[in-house]
């Protein structure tokens, strides 16, 4: 039966996309072992970063703020070595904005860097009650971009900008038309050319009391390029550290060596092993 069902999973992936795969084997009650089956070769990866970087592991565990947030990263690092359900972390409704962590006042000033089509800012529009000082929002595909804008035509507290976040401010090439997972790529072909800020050098973010990254990867280089707002400002964060084995690690290493007198705190907000946040 194994053999059978491997091989359909491998055809399946081979004809489109990690969600297809993913949404056709759940409607046959089979996402533990796909999952399994088709991160194999990660799994070995990540068995062995894991391990090599088991003291670093040790390390974030031991700055955050609850045991919640303890038992979810350490389940964030065990699932990406098996990819099996049972070893998945606590899924946690409430993304970027949990209950019991953050806590919004009338006249917050936040910043949404990898802005989408607005659904984030919507969010934080319902949590506070409309209650809000300005948002800012950066989104480089342009897609994307074109239904943020609308979204937000009629209220001019909100501002939209067509561009990605970095340490520095310039042109990268960008993969566009992926919906949420557009991202920054070196590839030589299907790519454009985007603008991308440093948000210590954007004059409408210099008074941010919140900033949410969840920029494709893209988020130790955007933290580099906001890390003066930050350091003044001692913002809420709601940074997302899912992208990649490293950034899970070094995204917290990073922020905890800069920041004085931070609470960190750790959420999982999805069925596999994306949107981790911090």
């Amino acid at each position: 039966m194994k053999p059978f069902i491997t091989k359909h999973i491998r055809q399946i992936r081979e004809s489109g996309s990690g969600t297809r795969i993913f949404n056709a084997l759940r409607k046959l009650r089979l996402d533990g072992l796909a999952l399994h089956i088709i991160h194999a070769g990660d799994i070995r990866r990540n068995k062995r970063f894991f391990n090599e970087n088991s003291n670093r592991v040790n390390a974030v565990c031991s700055f955050l703020g609850d045991d919640i947030s303890r038992n979810t990263f350490k389940a964030a690092v065990s699932f990406r070595q098996s990819f099996l359900s049972k070893n998945a972390p606590e899924y946690s409704k409430q993304q970027y904005f949990p209950d019991g962590i953050v806590n919004l006042s009338d006249n917050e000033m936040f910043i949404d860097c990898g802005a989408f089509n607005g659904d984030t800012a919507k969010k934080f529009i319902e949590k506070c009650g409309g209650n809000f000082e300005k948002i800012v929002c950066f989104e480089p595909d342009a897609a994307n971009f074109a239904a943020l804008d609308r979204a937000f035509s009629d209220d001019e507290r909100v501002e939209t900008v067509h561009a990605g976040v970095w340490n520095t401010n310039t042109t990268l090439k960008f993969g566009g038309g992926k919906g949420a997972g557009s991202a920054f790529s070196n590839a030589e072909g299907g790519v454009v050319s985007v603008d991308v800020v440093a948000i210590d050098d954007v004059e409408s973010c210099q008074e941010a009391s919140f900033i949410k990254m969840d920029v494709e990867g893209a988020e130790m280089n955007a933290l580099k390029g906001a890390v003066k707002v930050i350091v003044r400002n001692r913002p809420k964060l709601a940074i997302s550290i899912y992208q990649s084995n490293e950034e899970l690690l070094a995204i917290p290493e990073y922020l905890h060596s800069s920041l004085v007198d931070y609470s960190f705190y750790v959420r999982h907000h999805s069925l596999n092993w994306q949107d981790t946040v911090l």
